[in-house]
């Protein structure tokens, strides 16, 4: 049995844009209703259902505008481009979601949630004691607070020390630049 036509145009001018919109309002009508049990359990039942969707494009659009009960299911994606996507998603200024993303194996997702948002202390702790070089020096490069900066001083990679140093000594009257230490004032 095929759809009517006048409810939904004919079968070829649906795209994966006008279903991926869809499926975002509806995460939206769910997310904003609390519902009793059975309503919360179809809703986690839908929810596991569209964030596992086969289509790819469709997944890309439901982390980009999704809820922020799709963003935490979809920031653990199996597929990076998907957990990129997450990253530049508003809901990314989410603490949770920002650690999760923080710590993601590769560096393409996390040099997006660097350059996407405003992130928390939290949150540059984990990049600044995480395995991508890369990322640490864009972070480096950022107005951070000491701690911040002290950890990136003494990392072991000399560019993101290097940056890291180089900041603190505009702070710190005295300091050197290829030392962490600072005089006492």
């Amino acid at each position: 049995m095929s759809p009517p036509t006048d409810c939904f145009g004919s079968p070829e001018a649906v795209t994966d844009d006008d279903v991926a919109a869809a499926l975002v309002r509806v995460s939206h009508l769910f997310a904003a209703r609390g519902g009793d049990r059975d309503e919360r359990a179809f809703a986690a039942e839908w929810l596991d259902q569209t964030t596992n969707h086969p289509t790819t494009a469709i997944v890309a659009e439901l982390a980009a505008r999704g809820s922020l009960a799709m963003l935490r299911r979809l920031v653990v994606h199996p597929d990076p481009y998907i957990r990129w996507v997450a990253a530049h998603n508003p809901f990314a200024i989410d603490a949770d979601i920002q650690l999760v993303l923080a710590a993601d194996p590769d560096p393409r997702v996390v040099t997006a949630l660097v350059e996407a948002i405003t992130l928390t202390v939290d949150a540059c702790m984990v990049i600044a004691a995480g395995p991508h070089s890369e990322v640490k020096r864009t972070l480096a490069a950022r107005p951070l607070g000491d701690d911040l900066l002290d950890l990136l001083a003494a990392d072991r990679d000399r560019v993101t020390a290097r940056c890291a140093r180089g900041q603190l000594s505009q702070r710190r009257p005295g300091a050197r630049q290829g030392s962490t230490n600072t005089v006492a004032a």
